[in-house]
């Protein structure tokens, strides 16, 4: 009689970290903030970043106040879709500079393997 075989989940989380690396920011000494590849977070969350994106987008090289007034909170709200259970710490100290959050934000696409995100359409 053949014998079944035993697959191990902890096994494939293993191999989906190393193909679906996450970023990971040091926020203080003590806290590490993961963002997840947009693969391995909730399917709700994957569907609302996607919906997301294209909004993201401006027309010129320099965004205008208004383009900022517009992408700020969906720069974090990018954040805390893929981010862990202390993203919010993360959101809480970056909320009130764009360059960090679009430095962040901008990495964090390039590292998980899709690419630089563009923020402007050119």
């Amino acid at each position: 009689m053949a014998k079944a075989k035993l697959f191990s989940l902890d096994t494939y989380e293993k191999d989906a970290d190393k193909e679906y690396a996450s970023y990971q920011i040091r926020v203080n000494e003590d806290i590490i903030v993961t963002l997840k590849n947009p693969l391995r977070i909730r399917e709700d969350n994957r569907t609302r970043l996607f919906e997301l994106l294209p909004e993201l987008a401006f027309e010129d090289e320099t965004p205008t106040t208004e383009d900022v007034k517009r992408i700020t909170p969906l720069m974090l709200e990018v954040l805390q879709l893929v981010g862990d259970e202390n993203v919010g710490l993360l959101v809480d100290r970056i909320s009130g500079d764009l360059s960090v959050i679009m430095a962040i934000f901008q990495d964090y696409f390039r590292e998980i393997g899709l690419g630089e995100a563009s923020l402007s359409e050119d």
